[in-house]
């Protein structure tokens, strides 16, 4: 046993396993860190494309509700299937009444609902106060419109795990 060193210390014994657990224990780690940054930031992209998709719909919710308010200033009367309560609409679209009423609609795919709440603030007689009206009114037809009508529309859209959209818009009419 004379070829056998000495110099080995008993203290040093099993360092090497003990640095090859920590490196292990830190490289598990950090795979772990950037897994979880990587799902959380998955997860993040889906609710807002959600809350986006919400929105759209509030837009169309909004647009939906110029169409109806057009349909019913032109015609005088409320169409079909409008999805607004028929006297209520006649009365603060057409008269221009005090009051609101509630246009509630589904998207085509039935995923979101749609609430727009529309109210007339104001009428005013073209010409009043005297001075040039810009920009000049739309006619109709032949006939000249002689009032422009203001509304107020905030339209909410509802969709799935309650995520919500919801435009505000004024909406100017001359009939």
């Amino acid at each position: 046993m004379e070829g056998y060193k000495k110099d080995h210390n008993i203290k040093e014994s099993g360092i090497a396993l003990v640095t090859a657990l920590i490196i292990t224990l830190l490289t598990l780690m950090l795979i772990a860190g950037i897994n979880f940054i990587i799902i959380r930031g998955f997860n993040s992209a889906t609710i807002n494309r959600e809350f986006a998709t919400a929105q759209d719909a509030a837009e169309g919710g909004a647009e939906y509700s110029t169409d109806v308010i057009k349909a019913i200033a032109t015609a005088g009367t409320v169409p079909a299937n409008m999805g607004a309560d028929a006297a209520t609409a006649l009365n603060v679209i057409y008269y221009c009444n005090a009051g609101a009423t509630n246009i509630n609609v589904k998207t085509a795919d039935g995923a979101y609902t749609i609430n727009a709440q529309v109210t007339c603030n104001k009428s005013n007689p073209l010409g009043e106060g005297g001075g040039l009206v810009f920009p000049p009114p739309p006619g109709r037809g032949n006939a000249p419109p002689s009032i422009y009508c203001f509304y107020s529309i905030i339209s909410q859209a509802t969709g799935p795990e309650n995520t919500i959209g919801k435009v505000e818009a004024v909406y100017r009419y001359a009939r």
